[in-house]
């Protein structure tokens, strides 16, 4: 299964929330390319738990806001990653019609907050796909709510806000990053959650936008 194909279908359960989202080594140990090799176990995990189907590229088994869990917490752990443009057409067509291999991949985690109706979380560890790009810094997902499909659909929206410092060919370059996030629970009760996030990338030498694909998977 291609990271393409399961990006497509992370994308469909979204549209029943009415939700418009306008390398080299690691401070852990792992490398773009280990992120990359989790991301595609995500993936699969979400195909498996979701009951992808692959024929018309949607989920079958999403999960429902009344069998989700309401007290307590717990912690999903995964990977996002960014597709980028000059702008937001050319993010996006960059993300869905012509890049398989995102251009940044992250780490990405979450913690949701039943009793207080809320999930937030981090990204952080960003590596390029190139070699000669350094990334440092992390970004915050914030002000995070669990929403409810038209058809029942368990589901989460939050914002993103973070810097991250980038070095390439001796140039180096702050670069504020803010957008937002929705995802899609997955599974009898919210084993996995996948989503996109899109927004704006802010800096001296130039503005820019991203498209993400995430995934994470409960601890």
């Amino acid at each position: 299964m291609t990271f393409k194909k399961i990006k497509i279908a992370a994308v469909t359960p979204l549209i029943a929330f009415a939700v418009t989202a306008c390398g080299g080594s690691s401070s852990d140990g792992r490398s773009y390319s280990e992120m990359g090799t989790e991301a595609r176990s995500l993936m699969e995990r979400a195909a498996e738990v979701g009951a992808l189907n692959e024929n018309t590229g949607e989920f079958e088994n999403i999960t429902m806001a009344a069998d989700m869990q309401t007290s307590g917490s717990a912690s999903y752990s995964g990977v996002s990653g960014l597709w980028v443009g000059d702008t937001m057409s050319e993010a996006e067509d960059n993300a869905f019609f012509n890049e398989d291999t995102p251009d940044v991949l992250s780490n990405l985690r979450l913690t949701a907050d039943f009793d207080a109706g809320e999930i937030n979380g981090r990204m952080d560890n960003f590596q390029a796909a190139t070699d000669d790009v350094s990334i440092s810094g992390s970004v915050d997902v914030t002000n995070g709510t669990f929403v409810t499909g038209t058809g029942g659909e368990a589901g989460m929206v939050a914002e993103l806000d973070g810097s991250l410092d980038v070095s390439e060919d001796g140039i180096d370059e702050t670069i504020g990053i803010t957008g937002d996030m929705a995802g899609t629970f997955l599974g009898d009760d919210g084993e996995v959650v996948t989503g996109i996030s899109a927004g704006d990338m802010i800096s001296d030498f130039g503005n820019g936008a991203f498209v993400g694909i995430w995934g994470a998977d409960r601890d």
